[in-house]
């Protein structure tokens, strides 16, 4: 699949800071005088401090798709250091791998910090479950501990990123293998909005965290147009499509595409970046193509949008009750059922049933009217 700019930004930092570590790491093992390794020994805390805080800041679709077959756990931003670290050093020296003990001394700067990460080159660790890594003993030592194995990306893994990365038309059309697939597929195509509200709004969270310098608003425009096309020939080729969760919830609930895109948002960023709630203003600016086109869509999350009435999104009270001025959330029954969570069937009957007496509440007229009821 053909990256987005802002992706292949993000790669290309990355990368960029992983050659630097590299680099470093090169220069202290040569044995430099004092006074230059205390140097090359803060360059190296910065280098790593970088490369680990922008896996937190953000996180390209690719290492998602990498570890997307984890089950029941999902891959922390040292896991997604480590294989970038190998997938660098696949890139640069080939599959000669790196030992455990190289490879964790890379990022981290202590022999505790050291210790505690060597589960994560385990059988158990996201890396192994993901099968993203091999590993083989070491020539020379005759050792089975773990920070003594060689490791290196995987060829399926290598292959996989490498596919990504080709951006052929052949590529763009295969069919969506899952709800996973389709759920990444719908959140890149959101990115992709992210960086049009960059352009078009002064103010907000896209306008500070996203966008090219050199993209225009028609540019994006034209771009979403092309994704969203993709997206449906992709949806129309697989398998049951109507069976992924993103659109059996579109279908149950009468969402528009505008509405499930707002839901991917909610949803995404909490699964991959950890991040529960965003301002509602900005949910909107997501979805908006101009200032005129964000008053009408503030219809989408008015006390009587389809939303908020079925208890998909959430909205704080905000600022003296306004509820557009203050955060919007996915309900926790969306994210289960979203997420194939088994409880998913409990909590859809206990939210119908919200609903029903949400409506009923709303055709009261005033107490009276609530005991009258009762009898």
């Amino acid at each position: 699949m053909q990256k987005t700019r802002t992706e292949a930004s993000q790669l290309r930092n990355l990368f960029i800071q992983a050659d630097e570590l590299e680099r470093v790491s090169r220069q202290l093992e040569s044995d430099p005088e004092p006074e230059a390794a205390t140097s090359l020994l803060e360059n190296k805390a910065q280098a790593r401090r970088h490369l680990r805080d922008s896996f937190k800041k953000a996180r390209p679709l690719v290492f998602e798709r990498m570890f997307a077959g984890l089950e029941g756990a999902t891959a922390e931003r040292d896991d997604m250091a480590l294989a970038l670290l190998l997938l660098n050093r696949r890139i640069r020296e080939g599959d000669a791998g790196l030992c455990g003990r190289e490879l964790l001394w890379l990022l981290y700067d202590n022999s505790y910090d050291v210790l505690a990460a060597v589960p994560r080159l385990g059988p158990k660790g996201a890396l192994a479950r993901a099968k993203l890594v091999v590993s083989w003993p070491d020539p020379d030592l005759e050792s089975h501990d773990l920070l003594d194995q060689v490791y290196a990306l995987a060829p399926e893994a290598y292959d996989r990123v490498i596919g990504s990365d080709s951006g052929s038309a052949a590529d763009e059309g295969l069919p969506f293998s899952d709800s996973i697939d389709h759920a990444l597929g719908l959140y890149e195509y959101a990115q992709t909005h992210q960086r049009r509200a960059a352009k078009v709004f002064i103010e907000g969270l896209w306008r500070s965290d996203y966008g090219e310098p050199e993209e225009t608003i028609e540019s994006l425009d034209a771009e979403i147009d092309r994704m969203k096309a993709d997206i449906n020939r992709r949806h129309a080729k697989a398998s049951n499509p109507e069976l992924f969760s993103l659109t059996s919830l579109k279908s149950d609930f009468g969402l528009s595409g505008v509405e499930l895109l707002m839901v991917v948002q909610l949803l995404l960023q909490e699964a991959l970046g950890g991040q529960g709630s965003i301002d509602a203003i900005d949910l909107l600016r997501l979805v908006s193509r101009s200032e005129r086109d964000l008053l009408r869509k503030r219809a989408l999350l008015a006390e009587d949008s389809k939303l908020i009435q079925m208890g998909i999104v959430v909205l704080d009270e905000g600022y003296a009750d306004r509820g557009l001025t203050g955060q919007a959330s996915l309900n926790g029954w969306v994210t289960q059922r979203l997420l194939d969570d088994p409880l998913a069937q409990k909590q859809e009957i206990e939210v119908d049933e919200r609903i029903q007496f949400h409506k009923y509440l709303g055709d009261l007229h005033n107490s009276a009217d609530f005991y009258r009821r009762l009898d």
